[in-house]
């Protein structure tokens, strides 16, 4: 009940936040844990938070990569991390997720 508001602010503060690599892959990971926290308590379509961060990681599977100038290759694999991970999490959590994802 505490993290659908959490991932609100999270996804807010994503929306506002520069385009830093290692601040982003941070942030990457904190919506990251909490989806995989959330979605095994709850379906596709009921807690809109969780909706819409999934809708975003799936969305950055198709942007460009940003590459920093320095230390590129470990903050691109740490970003790439933090979507692939709890959306793989998400998917393994229930079958509705497994429906929706694949």
């Amino acid at each position: 009940r505490h993290l659908p508001p959490i991932i609100g602010e999270l996804l807010q503060l994503q929306k506002k936040s520069p385009r830093n690599a290692m601040f982003l892959s941070a942030l990457l990971e904190a919506l990251g844990a909490c989806c995989s926290s959330l979605a095994p308590h709850c379906n596709p379509g009921d807690c809109a938070p969780l909706d819409e961060t999934i809708k975003m990681l799936v969305s950055r599977l198709y942007e460009p990569v940003q590459i920093p100038e320095e230390g590129w290759g470990y903050f691109c694999r740490d970003e790439v991390e933090a979507i692939f991970d709890p959306l793989g999490k998400v998917t393994l959590a229930k079958d509705a997720w497994r429906d929706v994802l694949m």
